[in-house]
C-alpha cells in the first residue's frame, strides 16, 4: 500500500503538528523529522539500525500519537531522521499500517 494521508503527530506538550505523510509498505517503521521531535518534546526512548538505500545507519526511536483524519489514533514507536529536503516529513511503515514482518 503506498500513498498519502494527512495525520496528526501528537508530542507529550499536548501539542500536534498536522503533515502529509507518505504511506510505505516498504518500510518497516514509522520515520518522522527530528524537528517535528524536538518541536512536540518527544524524548529518545532508544535506537535501531535501519536499512535503506544509502546503506545502513542508526536512528533515535520515540514514542509518537498519529491522528487519522477519522480521529483513529496509533501510539507506535518511530524513527527520527532529517527529512528536511525530503518531500514527505513522515513516512508511515508496516507498524502504522498494522502489517508485520
Amino acid at each position: 500500500m503506498n500513498g498519502t494521508m494527512r495525520v496528526s503527530l501528537w508530542g507529550k506538550r499536548s501539542w500536534c503538528v498536522d503533515v502529509e505523510a507518505r504511506l510505505d509498505s516498504g518500510a518497516a517503521r514509522t520515520s518522522i523529522d527530528r524537528g517535528f521531535a524536538d518541536l512536540l518534546g518527544l524524548a529518545v526512548e532508544g535506537s535501531v539500525k535501519v536499512r535503506n538505500a544509502n546503506g545502513s545507519q542508526k536512528r533515535d526511536l520515540v514514542w509518537i500519537e498519529v491522528e487519522d483524519e477519522a480521529g483513529a489514533i496509533v501510539e507506535l514507536e518511530a524513527s527520527l531522521a532529517d527529512r528536511s529536503d525530503l518531500s514527505y516529513p513522515a513516512i508511515l511503515g508496516r507498524d502504522y499500517m498494522g502489517v508485520s514482518e
